[in-house]
């Protein structure tokens, strides 16, 4: 894909990061999300409509031991403070740690998993089941651009947008297909990201064309070829000026206690669905 912008040109092979749509995650589940099984139909919708759009596509999932405390993220011994401890979740093997089902999964060339043993919340401390590391897929397929949606904003979607902009990705969030567990840390959660590059973008602004290599066309692997699509900077550009709020990002980031603030309401949040 060659995306022009004014006098400048670059290669784009794009990746798909869909992080944690798992049972647990959802309503119903051990910290479930109000919207989560909205988002798992609506990534299916999207990887449907847009069967070629992405070179590889990245699918991450919680997968906690059973047998110890996972270094402390899991409470056993006193109430969790939903910062550093949680209620037992998406134990691997269980009903609660496999994707909701409205999921579909054919797309999906990556399946990551982290948080065994120890507490991970970015996509990026993840490995596929033969050990490869993300950081290491992407580089190896040539991704220079990652579009992110999932599970839950102010959490795993948050330290996964700001891993990939520490990798040097182009990050977008498809803020249509997100959902966080309160409405105040999830804000303020995309207000910091965008703070630090990420575009924040609706799914109807991908304009799709046919993609040589994409995810889509089985049995292919390695790296994608580069696709072309001439309009693409285009709609990232409008889509960046539709989703930048200074104001929002100021109020944010100027707020010393919003960390505090998110503890609380997710511990409310998150106490009311479990």
């Amino acid at each position: 894909m060659i995306q022009r912008m004014g006098e400048e040109e670059r290669t784009v092979a794009r990746a798909l990061f869909i992080i944690d749509v798992q049972n647990d995650f959802t309503e119903g589940g051990a910290l479930g999300v109000d919207g989560g099984a909205q988002v798992a139909a609506g990534v299916s919708e999207l990887l449907a409509q847009h069967p070629r759009y992405y070179s590889s596509v990245f699918a991450s999932r919680d997968w906690h031991d059973i047998d110890n405390d996972n270094g402390g993220h899991f409470a056993r011994d006193a109430a969790p403070d939903f910062v550093n401890t949680w209620p037992v979740h998406c134990v691997a093997g269980t009903p609660g740690a496999e994707y909701h089902p409205a999921l579909v999964t054919d797309a999906v060339t990556f399946h990551i998993r982290k948080g065994q043993g120890k507490p991970a919340y970015s996509i990026f401390e993840g490995t596929t089941e033969a050990g490869e590391t993300v950081g290491a897929l992407l580089t190896a397929r040539g991704v220079t651009d990652v579009d992110i949606v999932g599970l839950a904003t102010d959490h795993c979607v948050r330290a996964s947008v700001l891993d990939a902009l520490e990798h040097g990705q182009h990050v977008r969030v498809l803020t249509d297909l997100i959902a966080g567990v309160a409405v105040a840390p999830s804000e303020a959660a995309l207000a910091e990201v965008a703070h630090a590059g990420a575009v924040l973008a609706l799914s109807t602004a991908i304009v799709d064309e046919p993609v040589a290599g994409a995810a889509g066309a089985a049995g292919e692997s390695g790296a994608a070829e580069a696709p072309t699509r001439d309009d693409a900077a285009e709609s990232d550009a409008a889509a960046s000026d539709a989703a930048d709020n200074d104001a929002a990002e100021s109020d944010a980031a100027d707020n010393d206690a919003a960390e505090s603030d998110a503890a609380d309401n997710d511990a409310d949040e998150w106490s009311g669905h479990s």
